[in-house]
């Protein structure tokens, strides 16, 4: 692998033959599906750095890392600027990231959308996450953060400065018996999560939702979550072809918490900027366990408080309607 005419014909063959601190250089050109799995002698904390050559455009289709939930996931992986294929007008490929990756930055990437699920200590920097128009067999999905099965539980992931976009209804969503609910980002059961710095657009339901849904995310709960300094703009409602308009206010919730007994722990919500008429949408589940969540510093439309929250200093339009939620805050009018 060490000279062009001999080059790797895998990203997983270099990553196994770059010694850790390397930098593997990828010809520009189209590539399939590539697949990268733990290499047994990475055990140096010094990352393999896998980039485009000098003005070279590197396309593959979907990027996997690790290829089961038995934690063959590969570590100390640096990956920059490659983008993944469409797989059709408006459907761009994934990037997912399985049980077992450890150690790992996606900076700068161009994807429909990653999937993080049974990860630690990984950060997506920067990046264009979108397009994704969903069906019933799309080939992308919402960006996910999942809790990941034992014991290969998701924790300390950073999503910064960032773009989601376009995260829509596609046609067979209007067919019998689809079932499509969206957002830009799903957030299911972590530890130490960090989004922030990030662009949120053009998103169908939410732009972030965040939940307990199934076993593992009751398992793991939500604990020191972070969503701040990032702009949300109003999602879609997506009521039907031809129909859908911009007006939910729900571009950011925590909510269904699925009986778990961890619930929402240290949670700040802070010094994010909302469009005029969207906002937090509040979960009225008494189940829902709170504790320490506090809602910070935000610009956003009131529509309502929850008491289980704390709130200060929030900045609130009044284009759902009137209102504020602690002697801190201020009405910006509409």
């Amino acid at each position: 692998c060490r000279k062009p005419s001999q080059a790797c014909g895998s990203l997983n063959r270099a990553y196994r033959a770059a010694r850790p601190g390397e930098i593997v250089e990828v010809a520009a050109g189209t590539y399939p599906d590539q697949e990268i799995v733990a290499d047994p002698d990475k055990r140096s904390s010094r990352d393999v750095v896998i980039r485009p050559a000098k003005g070279a455009k590197v396309t593959v289709g979907e990027l996997v890392l690790g290829s089961n939930r038995d934690g063959d996931g590969p570590r100390a992986l640096t990956i920059e600027r490659l983008t993944t294929a469409f797989a059709d007008q408006g459907v761009q490929r994934p990037v997912t990231a399985m049980p077992g990756t450890r150690d790992v930055t996606l900076r700068g990437l161009d994807a429909g959308n990653f999937t993080l699920w049974g990860v630690q200590d990984v950060r997506v920097l920067g990046g264009d996450w979108g397009p994704c128009y969903v069906g019933p067999d799309s080939d992308c999905s919402n960006a996910k953060i999942d809790a990941g099965p034992e014991p290969y539980t998701t924790r300390n992931v950073l999503v910064s400065g960032a773009k989601f976009h376009d995260f829509r209804f596609g046609p067979g969503c209007w067919n019998d018996g689809a079932d499509c609910h969206f957002e830009c980002m799903y957030v299911n059961g972590s530890h130490d999560v960090t989004i922030r710095n990030s662009r949120f657009r053009d998103c169908a339901l939410y732009d972030i939702f965040v939940t307990l849904s199934g076993p593992d995310a009751a398992r793991v709960g939500h604990r020191n979550l972070k969503i701040e300094n990032n702009w949300f703009d109003t999602p879609w409602d997506e009521d039907g072809p031809g129909t859908s308009q911009r007006r939910r206010s729900s571009a950011l919730a925590l909510n269904w918490c699925q009986n778990s007994p961890h619930g929402y722990q240290d949670v700040r919500i802070r010094f994010n900027s909302f469009q005029r008429s969207t906002g937090i949408l509040n979960d009225p589940n008494p189940e829902c366990r709170f504790e320490n969540v506090r809602v910070t510093g935000n610009l956003m439309a009131w529509d309502g408080c929850d008491d289980r929250w704390s709130y200060e200093y929030n900045v609130w339009s009044t284009g759902l309607r009137r209102g504020r939620c602690s002697g801190s805050d201020r009405i910006a009018g509409d």
